[in-house]
């Protein structure tokens, strides 16, 4: 639009130019305002207006020695005038609108905040649900103690929201799902032992506010939960501490040997869990087995073997 509006133009200057200095100036005065008359039929805005500064360019030709030629100009300039300030006042009026619905959204909200009561939570369960097995009982009696915790940890922006979920309930889904998960904790294999040990201990754990409180809120799906690594339960305190005893064992790799992944082929004889890095260096003779230096990340603990 910017090009065809300056191409009008363009017409009705030279058109203008040549009656201003032809010696037929009334054919070329002529050819000049049929040119205006094109000019003024093209849809102008604010936007385009101030794009092309035809405006300003428009100016010269009031004061054209032909007095069509400087009436057709001035009726334009008045025309376009026009337009800008009407669309100018009108977006005054669009942001000031603009401004108050903003304003009184806010006031609405605050009034609806005074008014509205406050959530109330579910009929809180008083006793445990137990299903007669001991095992799966006493697990569940163990998450709901540490669940019961956060109502005295939290702070007081979301008291209200912690005090409306219910650790029985909440203890109840958990131990639900893992047991559908990993199996019983009794009759499955030592790594599904150190899952359920590794869920108990981390909701217990003084340290471990945030995980305990996530629980509670329902910010992990319960499928994340039973899917979790011990790392990924961990506080943002152990967290920096794993990360740093990775390192010190990445500082301990000599002669060129590379660090292995973590693994869980090894148990740390003294947490008995099985995340561990390592990494093996020949300091025998050659025809010896290579000695193998682990690193438990949970806790720690170094130990070799060849």
């Amino acid at each position: 639009m910017e090009k065809e509006l300056m191409r009008l133009y363009e017409a009705v200057k030279k058109a203008a130019d040549a009656a201003a200095t032809s010696t037929d100036n009334q054919v070329e005065e002529n050819r000049c305002l049929d040119a205006f008359k094109l000019l003024r039929k093209f849809p102008v805005n604010l936007e385009i207006l101030r794009y092309t500064q035809v405006g300003k360019h428009l100016r010269v030709l009031t004061k054209h020695p032909r007095k069509k030629i400087q009436a057709f100009a001035k009726n334009l300039v008045d025309i376009w005038k026009g337009i800008v300030l009407k669309e100018i006042s009108e977006n005054k009026k669009q942001k000031v609108y603009q401004k108050i619905s903003k304003a009184e959204k806010k006031q609405v909200s605050e009034i609806l905040k005074r008014a509205s009561p406050r959530p109330t939570a579910p009929l809180e369960q008083k006793t445990m649900i137990k299903i007669g097995d001991v095992t799966r009982d006493k697990i569940r009696e163990i998450l709901q103690e540490a669940l019961s915790r956060v109502s005295g940890e939290a702070d007081e922006a979301i008291k209200d929201q912690v005090n409306a979920c219910d650790p029985i309930r909440v203890s109840v889904s958990v131990e639900s799902i893992v047991f559908q998960k990993w199996g019983s904790f009794d009759k499955g294999d030592r790594s599904i032992k150190i899952k359920y040990r590794s869920l108990m201990f981390n909701l217990k754990d003084p340290k471990n506010k945030d995980f305990r409180r996530r629980v509670l809120l329902g910010e992990f799906k319960l499928d994340q939960i039973v899917n979790m690594r011990t790392e990924d339960m961990a506080s943002d305190e152990r967290k920096k501490e794993i990360e740093e005893i990775r390192m010190r064992a990445l500082l301990k790799c000599k002669d060129g040997q590379e660090l292995k992944g973590t693994t869980d082929q090894f148990v740390c004889g003294k947490c008995r869990k099985r995340e561990c890095t390592y990494y093996q260096m020949q300091t025998r003779s050659a025809d010896e087995p290579m000695t193998t230096y682990v690193t438990c990340v949970s806790c720690n603990h170094h130990w070799k073997f060849c």
